[in-house]
């Protein structure tokens, strides 16, 4: 039986979590929360400072710098933990924030998308077996966070949108840990990991023709 070591930043224990999201956390905790908090930092800002990252990953893939996208795209990730933890660990929770962090991660996400959609061209993007990785891995993380939801036992007021979905909710109602502990491995920043694989190739074959 894994011990249950949990931080501010996530309350799930470590065996349920993506290793390098779980490694992310510990950073978060340990060093950049106190880093913040010195600074006098809100958390709003926080979530701010990771969309200006976001948007700047999205520019160094318009200019087919991959590496900057990856380094962008990874610190934008960071922050996207960050925020949430320094609110729960310092007690700043905000309405405000709550509606601020889903719609920075929409916005970024999608601003990438068309950039990707503009760069590499419609047709190239969908002939591309890549595709079904990353709508597999998107799926594997709605499916991982409803399933968060049920492990956790929150009320439907609380849970995520996707969890509402019936099949969804009968999937996560039984055998919930095993499942998290597969899933676990798709979600994350295993995401960003296939996003920024993806954009490569398609640079790649972009520069061959």
């Amino acid at each position: 039986m894994e011990k249950d070591e949990t931080t501010p930043c996530s309350n799930l224990p470590a065996h349920l979590l993506n290793p390098v999201d779980h490694t992310i956390y510990k950073l978060c905790d340990t060093c950049l929360t106190p880093a913040f908090k010195y600074l006098n930092v809100s958390a709003n800002w926080i979530t701010v400072l990771g969309m200006l990252l976001g948007l700047f990953g999205a520019y160094m893939l318009c200019q087919g710098q991959i590496w900057g996208f990856w380094l962008c795209m990874s610190a934008y990730w960071i922050m996207d933990s960050l925020d949430g933890c320094y609110a729960r660990k310092y007690k700043c929770t905000s309405r405000l924030g709550s509606y601020l962090d889903p719609l920075v991660d929409v916005t970024v996400g999608g601003i990438i998308l068309w950039t990707a959609w503009s760069r590499y061209g419609s047709h190239t993007l969908l002939r591309w077996p890549w595709v079904v990785v990353v709508l597999f891995v998107l799926l594997s993380t709605c499916l991982y966070y409803a399933c968060v939801d049920a492990y956790q036992g929150k009320d439907q007021a609380h849970v995520h949108p996707w969890y509402r979905i019936p099949f969804i909710r009968r999937f996560c109602q039984h055998n919930t840990q095993k499942k998290l502990r597969v899933l676990r491995w798709f979600t994350g920043y295993t995401y960003i990991l296939i996003m920024v694989l993806a954009m490569a190739w398609l640079e790649k074959n972009r520069r061959e023709r």
